[in-house]
Formats: C-alpha cells, structure tokens, sequence
C-alpha cells in the first residue's frame, strides 16, 4: 500500500494545517522507508520464503518511531507534533489488514497481529484488480476527499489540492 499512505496524510494535513505536507507524506511512508534501508543493509530479510521486516514494521517499533517523531516536532506545537506522530501511527493501521505477513508485536516476536484480509486481499476482483487494490482504492477516495473538503480552510489553493489529488490517485492506478 502507497498511494493509501499518502492520501491519509493527506487527510492529516487538514487537520492540522501547520503541519508539513512533505513532512507528513514522508512520515506516513516511514517504516516503508526504513524497510528499504533495513533490507538493504541486511536486518531485515526478503528472500523467497523468507519474510522479516520487524525492526521497520512491529507494532512496537512504529509506536516507537511515532513517538520519536512527536520528540523531534515538538518545538512546532502540540498540534504539529501530533500530527506528524499520527502520520506514522497510520502506518501501522492501515497495514494491519493487509500486511504480507501479520505484523509482528516487536522484533522477533513469536507471534503477532494482522493480515486480517491475507489471501482474500490477494484474491481477482473487479476488472483484474485485486480485493486488496479495491480496499486501498476506497482509502485513497475518503482521503484524498477529506483533503480536498478540508484543503481551503487548511490554506491549500485549489490548483495545489487538486493536483496532490490527481498524483495520489494515478500512484494508486500505476502502481497500486
């Protein structure tokens, strides 16, 4: 899921217009982020049958980073902080139901949570789409529509909030 991440905070940037955009759609994107690097360096394991990504993507670790995250925008306000730490927060909860393998408590845990959808997500629906491209395909029309409601009173002009719209939508379409 990427375009998802990026509609909702697209979303969160309404609801706290202080707050970053590009700040917030790299948050939301974190331990995606922190993933790639993780992999590359060799924490964390993507190999055929074999999936780790515990250290970017448990649920402590990315209550962890949100809080790291609130530390870090702490000095642009209370709004802006939690802004920000929601936007890694959303992570977690839009990847919970979908995630490839169920997220793990913390590192290495033996058991974790998750993958609710799993193989149904995987499943053909629709005009060869996935159910699980449907499902983010639903996140991204609430968030981009949040944004796009929200957008005039957050201080984004209409040109801006509607190509933000439109990029966020052909992610989904391209690479969803």
């Amino acid at each position: 899921m990427y375009a998802g991440h990026f509609a909702v905070a697209l979303a969160i940037k309404v609801a706290e217009p202080r707050a970053p955009i590009a700040a917030l759609l790299g948050l939301a994107f974190l331990p995606d982020l922190l993933w790639l690097g993780f992999s590359m360096g060799g924490l964390e394991l993507v190999e055929p049958g074999v999936w780790f990504d515990g250290w970017s993507h448990s649920i402590a670790s990315i209550i962890l980073q949100a809080a790291i995250v609130a530390i870090l925008w702490w000095r642009r306000g209370v709004g802006v902080s939690a802004a920000c730490a929601c936007a890694v927060l959303s992570h977690l909860i839009l990847d919970l139901p979908v995630h490839l393998a169920p997220l793990e408590w913390y590192p290495h845990a033996n058991s974790g949570v998750g993958n609710f959808l799993g193989g149904w997500a995987r499943n053909a629906a629709l005009f060869g789409k996935t159910n699980g491209w449907w499902v983010e395909a639903a996140i991204v029309i609430c968030g981009v529509s949040i944004y796009l409601a929200g957008s005039r009173r957050a201080g984004v002009d209409k040109a801006t909030a509607g190509a933000a719209a439109i990029l966020v939508a052909s992610l989904h379409v391209a690479f969803g």
